[in-house]
This record gives structure tokens, sequence and C-alpha cells, in this order.
């Protein structure tokens, strides 16, 4: 699978940081782009250690080799989780995780990482996406306890390409 960089530079469906800033415009969403997140498959995790460092949240990693070992673990380790996206089948989960400790591997198609991230940092997360013309402009994954108390993680979402790390 092309990068992100590579896929900007051939010019593949336009320039995705215009849309996504486009977007972020004609929704009225108070929000600027963070530093550029890696372009190497680990850009949920760079995007999202950026966000601890942002929003200083104790505890958490702030390396995104880091923040996917944490967020593995924590998944492998979260009934919920199993129950929910796994049916309960330990040897799907294992090799969910297996795959996907794995550095420079993409996120999945159905959000088990970006639950199992919000879930792990107790806090919610909002994804800016470019296919998210309805609407308040952005989608909320849930985290736990008090998330609903402190503020949230901001993402901007290349539609299958690339997260990128935003800021209010």
């Amino acid at each position: 699978m092309p990068d992100f960089a590579s896929i900007v530079k051939q010019g593949s469906g336009g320039n995705y940081r215009d849309q996504l800033g486009q977007h972020i415009k004609n929704k009225a969403l108070p929000l600027c782009f963070r530093p550029p997140t890696s372009t190497k498959g680990n850009c949920w995790y760079d995007g999202v250690a950026d966000q601890v460092k942002v929003l200083r949240i104790n505890g958490k990693p702030t390396t995104p080799g880091t923040m996917r070992k944490c967020v593995m673990d924590f998944l492998q380790k979260n009934e919920v989780l199993k129950k929910n996206c796994f049916n309960n089948d330990d040897h799907l989960l294992a090799a969910f995780v297996l795959t996907h400790s794995q550095e420079g591997v993409w996120t999945d198609n159905a959000s088990v990482i970006q639950s199992a991230t919000a879930m792990f940092l107790e806090r919610n997360i909002h994804i800016v996406g470019t296919s998210n013309t309805s609407g308040r402009g952005y989608t909320t994954v849930y985290g736990m306890g008090e998330a609903d108390f402190k503020s949230p993680l901001w993402m901007g979402y290349y539609q299958h390409i690339h997260y990128q790390s935003l800021q209010q």
C-alpha cells in the first residue's frame, strides 16, 4: 500500500490537506493543523501521541511506538472489546493484536483500534473526516470513565489514507 506522501505527490484525488482544511472551514470547526504526522503506516499512533502532548494527558505515551504497544496491550486485556469486536474469540483477538502490533501496519476498517485508543486514554476522540459531509462534520469515538468531562482529542482523517493531528 502506498504511503500518504507518495499519493499526494502523484496527485491521486487532489491535495488531501487542502480537502481537509476546506472541510474544517465549511463546517466552521475551530481547528488548525498540527505538524504533519508520520506517513509510514504509523499516522494514527503519531497523531494520538501528539494529542497526548497537546492536552497534557499525564501518564500516557507520547511516542507513536509506545502508544501502539500500550493500545494493543489494553485491547488484548479488555473484555468489552473482546466480546463486542471479536465475539469472545481468543484466537481472532490474538491474530489481530499480533498483526496490528507491528510498526507500520495501518489501523483497521472497523474502528477497533480507534475504540481501544479512546478507552485506553479515557478520552473521546473526534475524527474530522473528509467524507463526513453531513451534520457536524466529525464522528466521535467514545472513551471510558470520565471521558465526557475531559478535553477530547481531535484527529483529521483523509478517507482511507491518513490521520492528522488537529488542535483547537
